[in-house]
């Protein structure tokens, strides 16, 4: 399985790697890390939506927010790769977040 870069806006390169969500089931990711619901826009790979969990399985599994990154955003594709350490996923996401505006993480600050 190949690995992708995503810059964020320090300028820092991470790796992410394609998960198969109907894949997750039988071989589930039981470890903390960083994903990405991506769609194309002709042809150029675009995040929709930058997260971060304790458990990537569960947070990819979940009905939302993939639902809604499919629905409203055309997310077609999910990225990930394993961090245990919290504090790293964090400050990774919103690195990525700041560079990149994801639809729906922007929607989530604005709401508060």
């Amino acid at each position: 399985m190949g690995t992708y870069p995503f810059e964020g806006a320090t300028r820092r390169v991470y790796s992410y790697s394609v998960v198969m969500r109907r894949n997750l089931a039988s071989t589930p990711i039981k470890q903390g890390g960083n994903f990405l619901f991506t769609r194309l826009n002709g042809g150029v790979t675009e995040i929709v939506y930058a997260g971060e969990a304790r458990h990537l399985d569960e947070a990819i599994l979940a009905q939302e927010p993939w639902s809604t990154a499919q629905r409203e955003h055309g997310a077609i594709r999910v990225y990930f790769h394993t961090n245990p350490e919290a504090l790293e996923r964090i400050q990774e996401r919103d690195d990525l977040v700041a560079k990149h505006r994801p639809p729906m993480n922007v929607e989530d600050r604005t709401a508060e």
